[in-house]
């Protein structure tokens, strides 16, 4: 018995640290946004999204960008200009040329990947 508990204590960290990597893995639709850029489009004005490796994003045109970060199924921006987080979820199984809305504590955006 004390080897069976011995075993399951040793294991338990290793369980803890793989179930953690499975909730916080980059959806399959976020990671296409990664690679190919989006656009946000919010009540009406068209918002360009192209990333960067360092976590920064620019409109595609030279225009302001801001900061971007990724959570498990979550994309979160933070725009230069407004300087404010805004997160949404993201559904899964969406490709470049895709549209579809999102929904986040700011409201709808429809969102386009390129």
């Amino acid at each position: 018995m004390r080897i069976v508990v011995g075993i399951v204590a040793s294991l338990a960290p290793m369980i803890i640290v793989l179930a953690a990597a499975a909730q916080t893995s980059t959806s399959d639709t976020i990671r296409t946004m990664l690679e190919k850029g989006a656009v946000f489009e919010v009540a009406d004005t068209a918002y360009g999204f192209a990333p960067k490796p360092d976590g920064a994003y620019g409109d595609g045109k030279g225009g302001p960008g801001g900061a971007y970060r990724v959570d498990g199924s979550s994309l979160c921006l933070t725009p230069a200009t407004f300087g404010q987080e805004v997160c949404f979820e993201f559904p899964a199984g969406k490709k470049s040329g895709d549209v579809f809305v999102v929904t986040g504590p700011a409201g709808e955006a429809k969102v386009t990947i390129n």
